[in-house]
């Protein structure tokens, strides 16, 4: 964006494509690309039928949630070429998950992969190059298959088609629903069915001190995780198309999310609301103890 306006001197017609973009944030869109408001926009679904959605039962602990993600994954690592991604909200988490898993970790910090004693001896450019030589070594790892997991943060969630992710899990809660879209959209590239995860810690968190921060995208995500039972592709297709939405029984082409499953067979199960009370940038279930608020940031 910040090349934006070299780029609007041109003569040439300018043609803008996204999967993710949602309604409410074309106008501002519009307005950073130098566009009048009046500018076309063409849209179509984006709903997935070939993938899955699953929301689980909130995990507080370490040991539960790397023992759940290993099962998870060992269930949709079929044929040599599947994947698995696990997406997290810290570094901290990341490392954690990662090093109980047995596989490598993928973010944007630097100091990850350079040692504290190496940066002291580096300007930042070889820093710089360091990281991002090891960042390439690690998703080479995971597509060649050294390591069939791989735990992200936000860093690797867009742009990034390998065509076998056959399971993505979104260890604790999302910042907010672009997040979710995101992620869940590098799963099934080929086309074929997949999995998206989402189990939540007991709170939600967004990333305080963000020059911009998506509270549209953040209520719909707390809504869909904690406040509502309705079909996740519904609620996923609402945020990102608007008016057009989609429900996993309105067409036999879409593979049915746990929600669904769960009202098809009668079995549904109602989770405790999001607490409304202000709570700074934490909103806590009800049911959470202090001792689970403080477990769940922890994680």
């Amino acid at each position: 964006m910040q090349k934006m306006w070299g780029v609007r001197k041109l003569i040439y017609p300018i043609i803008g494509m996204s999967g993710t973009i949602p309604v409410n944030m074309e106008p501002r869109l519009l307005a950073e690309l130098g566009l009048k408001p009046d500018t076309p926009v063409v849209r179509q679904s984006s709903n997935r039928p070939e993938l899955t959605y699953i929301i689980e039962s909130p995990l507080t602990k370490l040991d539960d949630l790397t023992t759940r993600i290993r099962n998870i994954a060992q269930d949709h690592i079929i044929q040599p070429s599947d994947r698995a991604l696990v997406f997290v909200t810290t570094i901290m988490n990341g490392e954690l998950i990662a090093g109980s898993l047995g596989c490598e970790f993928y973010c944007a910090d630097t100091s990850v992969y350079v040692s504290k004693g190496n940066r002291r001896l580096m300007d930042e450019s070889t820093r710089h190059r360091m990281a991002a030589e090891r960042r390439k070594g690690i998703i080479d790892n995971w597509q060649t298959g050294r390591y069939r997991i791989m735990v992200a943060t936000t860093a690797f969630g867009a742009g990034n088609d390998y065509p076998g992710v056959r399971v993505v899990i979104l260890a604790n809660t999302p910042f907010d629903m672009a997040s979710i879209v995101q992620q869940f959209g590098r799963a099934g590239r080929d086309g074929n069915q997949a999995s998206c995860y989402i189990i939540p810690s007991k709170c939600l968190l967004y990333r305080p001190g963000e020059q911009s921060v998506d509270f549209c995208g953040h209520s719909a995500a707390t809504e869909m995780i904690w406040d509502s039972m309705k079909c996740i592709r519904f609620l996923l297709t609402k945020y990102v198309d608007g008016r057009e939405v989609t429900c996993c029984l309105e067409d036999t082409k879409n593979t049915i999310c746990s929600r669904c499953q769960s009202r098809v067979h009668g079995e549904m199960k109602t989770l405790a609301p999001a607490h409304r009370k202000p709570s700074g940038t934490i909103l806590v279930p009800p049911s959470s103890s202090i001792v689970d608020v403080v477990s769940s940031v922890s994680l």
